[in-house]
């Protein structure tokens, strides 16, 4: 999270953002086998099963099994504006109280807050101690910027890498296509808040890995 923070602009350079998530994807996974007992390998977020009603999937339903849940109603939380569109809010924003994260602690950053009342860092850097509750607003249409089809066309469109880079973060603005955020943009934002859809300390949320293990998928596909 702090190596993020620090280095999120290099990371998403057109150069270095598929190897060194990549990268990241495979410390994570080695350290849950290496200090936590996991036996697995890392799963990917297949995005299309979450279109209709992301927030009962087995990712965010909140049970045992889940990465937890929604975040509580925050009524002061008005959504996220990206670079082609507004991402309406999906009824959280708040703390999330259930599942296995309830009780987690985000300790550094915000880098770049994108919700309201996320306390500030002390310092300017967003590296300071910031204790604070991980905030989530699970969103239908972040997650409909991410379908299959969204996918196919970045595969069998992209004829090289710039393209594909592009397409994947910054597709050129659609006014007649209110979810065309760029699957990137998207899956980071189906779960959204605060540390996750903060793009300078997004892994601090748990299903950052998911989303750039799909990423991952696809680069490779392509």
């Amino acid at each position: 999270m702090a190596y993020h923070l620090t280095n999120a602009g290099s990371l998403h350079d057109t150069i270095g953002l598929f190897p060194a998530y990549k990268y990241f994807v495979l410390a994570y996974e080695l350290a849950l086998r290496n200090e936590c007992g996991y036996k697995g390998y890392h799963p990917y977020m297949n995005y299309d099963r979450y279109t209709k009603d992301p927030k009962n999937s087995a990712l965010f339903n909140g049970n045992a099994t889940s990465m937890g849940g929604n975040g509580l109603p925050d009524p002061k939380y008005t959504g996220l504006r990206t670079g082609t569109g507004t991402i309406k809010p999906g009824g959280g924003g708040g703390c999330v109280v259930d599942g296995p994260f309830k009780e987690y602690t985000a300790n550094i950053g915000p880098g770049a807050p994108v919700m309201n009342n996320v306390p500030r860092n002390p310092l300017p850097s967003g590296g300071g101690y910031n204790p604070r509750c991980m905030r989530r607003d699970i969103s239908v249409d972040a997650a409909l910027g991410a379908t299959t089809d969204r996918a196919y066309n970045l595969l069998t469109k992209s004829k090289d890498i710039n393209t594909f880079y592009n397409t994947l973060l910054t597709p050129p603005r659609n006014a007649s296509d209110p979810y065309n955020f760029g699957i990137h943009t998207a899956g980071h934002y189906i779960s959204g808040g605060d540390p996750g859809g903060d793009p300078m300390v997004s892994p601090g949320d748990p299903i950052f890995y998911f989303h750039h293990a799909s990423l991952d998928r696809l680069w490779w596909i392509w």
